[in-house]
């Protein structure tokens, strides 16, 4: 009985030592952040955790400037061993610039510990908690309504114009976003074509899957269209697509400018009733 109890006693001390150090890094990430570097050139540098995540946690890059100012950028992390994260360069599946454009908000004021409970209750790439002290490229939140609000300001940039390139207010012109719903990752631009006719926009730089992309208009109150991109189009001229170029991601673009990724099933195709909840 005696050995029993001891044995039972280092195990739970093993497996409490354990629980310790798996979680330690979601308590005090900084110290657990392999971004040495960084660390190096500004030890003021601050994580905080936006979204809580054993394994992928999003979280809040602070960086304060000389001129009081705090800058913040939120992107996903993932685990790289036990105790140890790293900053993936990607948030929600879209890969941040390596420049100042990674910057998702300034705080105009020095208040780091403020500027962690904000960052630590909002995603600051999706939402401006406060438009009078944040600058950002998030939406603004009605408190009263709970709902996200365009922030006009924002909406009038010149470099926002990719959300309004699709603009119609004839329905027939627009499709059911349920026609979407048994999309697979191995159909190609070709089979898209024949089944929902040519698209009504595409681009190749500066949208919303970073990839060659296809664009068709959807008929629905909250999303303006939805976002297909490819491996490679091709020649675009005179609509001559590579015919073959497969799918890779699909982005739902709402009509107040954020988005929702499309995730994928093991078998392929993708998820729309995941997040389906997220744009109706």
């Amino acid at each position: 009985m005696k050995k029993l109890t001891i044995i039972t006693i280092i195990s739970t001390v093993l497996l409490v030592s354990a629980l310790t150090i798996f979680f330690l890094p979601l308590v005090f990430t900084k110290p657990f952040v392999l971004n040495e570097s960084t660390q190096q050139v500004n030890p003021k540098i601050e994580y905080v955790i936006t979204k809580f995540d054993l394994f992928k946690p999003k979280v809040t890059t602070l960086l304060p400037l000389d001129d009081g100012t705090i800058y913040a950028s939120v992107s996903d992390f993932e685990r790289y061993n036990l105790i140890f994260f790293r900053d993936t360069g990607y948030n929600d599946g879209i890969k941040k610039p390596i420049d100042e454009g990674s910057v998702d908000a300034r705080f105009n004021y020095g208040d780091l510990q403020k500027a962690k409970e904000i960052a630590s209750k909002n995603d600051l790439s999706k939402v401006n908690p406060d438009v009078k002290n944040i600058d950002g490229v998030g939406r603004v939140v009605d408190n009263n309504s709970n709902k996200k609000a365009l922030d006009l300001s924002e909406a009038k940039k010149s470099e926002n114009y990719y959300y309004d390139l699709i603009k119609t207010e004839q329905p027939e012109l627009k499709r059911d976003i349920n026609s979407f719903t048994d999309l697979m990752l191995d159909m190609n631009i070709s089979d898209i074509r024949k089944k929902y006719g040519s698209p009504d926009l595409s681009t190749t730089t500066d949208n919303i899957t970073k990839l060659d992309e296809l664009q068709y208009l959807i008929n629905s109150k909250n999303i303006n269209f939805i976002a297909m991109g490819f491996d490679s189009f091709g020649n675009l001229k005179d609509d001559s697509y590579k015919l073959n170029s497969k799918l890779q991601k699909i982005v739902i673009v709402k009509q107040d400018r954020t988005f929702v990724e499309v995730p994928t099933k093991p078998d392929g195709s993708f998820d729309f009733e995941s997040v389906k909840s997220k744009w109706e």
